[in-house]
């Protein structure tokens, strides 16, 4: 990551971000997206192979699990990101000489 941010030194302080960056917050939407996928496809591979495939509770827990992501993210977004934007804020002022 040379060269990934410019020293005071340079005249500009602010950071260049990776090409393929992604905040912690979209990280852990994606962590826990994955992880109800993988419950859903568990519960509906079981009651296939149990024989006991029922179309409406797939679609049920589909839209359970979709409208649960939906809060949770929400939820997360509250508790975990503004704060951390407030860290990346203060973090800046600092670098730039602001206390």
């Amino acid at each position: 990551m040379a060269g990934c941010l410019k020293r005071p030194q340079d005249g500009n302080v602010e950071e260049k971000r990776p090409p393929k960056f992604r905040s912690l917050a979209s990280k852990f939407s994606i962590f826990t997206g994955v992880l109800l996928l993988w419950v859903v496809a568990v519960t509906i591979l079981w009651d296939v192979w149990q024989h006991h495939f029922n179309w409406t509770k797939g679609v049920v827990l589909c839209v359970l699990v979709v409208a649960l992501a939906f809060a949770l993210s929400r939820f997360t977004m509250g508790i975990l990101a503004r704060p951390l934007k407030l860290l990346e804020a203060g973090i800046t002022s600092v670098r730039q000489g602001r206390l």
